[in-house]
């Protein structure tokens, strides 16, 4: 069975569905040697009483995109009996697991999977942050990856947590491969590091295919018989080279991205981080337009090279009722992390220029404490957010995990 941390998680039990969840994140070694149905049974029990909620997240759902009672009902009908199972094998044996363990219906547990990562509004990006001295005086330098995680379902909010990937018939069954933030039942990546490498995913309104193509695709994704999104992250997450050091991998070499800009996917923003590199891949069903930078990258949900009136058009074409004001925020949520970097790069330019440097080659950066505080801070974080974090790429941990703002 799964294993604990060795840090014993609060008990994700304490208090109502109702209360805002407080304290830290917990946290949960996954044991990847195991059979797939016991990977998650520790988890599946101490969070089965918030678990058996996602029948009102699912109604939710529901009631959001389908606003008469009747057919509603149909859909959830329906639901109950076509989604059955997940693509992969491995991860449909996984929510099996689940799904026994927590006593929830398993096409809850399935729709959790397959629907989650289409609905979300986050911000994410990456950095150049400078840190301590290495032994010979230099300065360790090296991007990392941030990312608050928003979404207005708050009973979510009780099933966070962060999963630590092993494997204990490894030469090295401590070692831990992989770090995921995530919630209780999701066995998917929408958050995720490891050493080389950061990852995460946002939603994006806006698209290019036509509806019938893309509803065509998220039915076979619904019925289990194309990936989500998801799916794939996690597939590039735990590729082999996740179990090398962090000076093999990089986002020069093609895997990752290649990964992810040669599938069939729902539209939407996958952003990378190697120790040296940031990469934002704006994905439609089939294709793909990508953004890097060595020193700051930002995005939110919506395209960089779209005017407003433009994004608003397309983005009301998936939110009837609130695409403008889905454009400003997102907008808002992006121009805050931004202006704060150019801010700093401007002073670090400016000393720079004033020191007769000018001449050597120079990147801007801050410290990590500066970093942290721009993922803490309105509206980056915001009353939708569900956490913020902070990943590094160099090391493959989690800096960073907050699920509380202007702290």
């Amino acid at each position: 069975m799964s294993t604990a941390s060795t840090t014993p998680p609060r008990d994700p039990d304490e208090g109502g569905v109702d209360e805002p969840p407080t304290g830290p994140i917990p946290k949960y070694t996954i044991d990847l040697s195991l059979p797939p149905r016991d990977r998650y049974k520790t988890m599946s029990a101490a969070f089965a009483p918030k678990m058996r909620a996602l029948t009102t997240l699912f109604d939710e759902i529901l009631a959001w995109s389908i606003p008469f009672k009747y057919p509603r009902l149909l859909v959830k009908y329906l639901s109950s009996r076509l989604l059955t199972k997940l693509h992969d094998p491995e991860q449909n044996e996984e929510i099996q697991g689940v799904a026994e363990v927590s006593g929830v219906d398993l096409f809850l547990v399935v729709a959790l999977n397959v629907l989650l990562d289409s609905l979300l509004g986050c911000t994410s990006g990456g950095v150049r942050v400078r840190g301590k001295r290495d032994r010979r005086g230099g300065e360790v330098v090296g991007m990392m990856h941030f990312r608050t995680l928003d979404w207005g379902m708050d009973g979510l909010r009780h099933l966070l947590v962060e999963l630590d990937f092993v494997r204990s018939e490894s030469d090295e069954p401590e070692k831990v491969i992989a770090r995921s933030i995530t919630y209780a039942g999701f066995v998917g990546v929408l958050t995720g590091v490891r050493p080389g490498l950061s990852l995460s995913l946002n939603f994006r309104p806006i698209r290019s295919c036509s509806s019938l193509s893309l509803r065509y695709h998220q039915l076979l994704v619904l019925l289990g018989h194309r990936p989500s999104i998801a799916s794939h992250l996690r597939s590039v997450l735990f590729s082999p080279s996740s179990s090398s050091s962090s000076s093999s991998t990089s986002l020069s070499t093609p895997s990752p991205t290649t990964a992810l800009t040669s599938i069939t996917s729902s539209p939407c923003y996958l952003i990378l981080c190697s120790p040296s590199l940031t990469t934002a891949i704006e994905r439609d069903l089939h294709t793909s337009t990508i953004r890097t930078s060595s020193t700051f990258l930002v995005q939110t949900n919506h395209d960089q090279d779209l005017p407003s009136s433009a994004l608003t058009s397309q983005t009301e074409r998936t939110i009837p009722l609130g695409g403008a004001m889905w454009i400003e925020d997102s907008e808002d949520r992006a121009n805050c992390v931004a202006s704060k970097w150019e801010a700093v790069a401007r002073k670090q330019i400016h000393a720079r220029v004033s020191e007769a440097k000018e001449e050597e080659p120079f990147q801007p950066s801050i410290v990590e404490k500066t970093l942290a505080k721009w993922v803490r801070a309105y509206p980056t974080f915001n009353e939708t957010s569900h956490f913020g974090c902070v990943m590094d790429p160099t090391t493959g941990t989690i800096r960073l995990l907050a699920r509380d703002g202007d702290k």
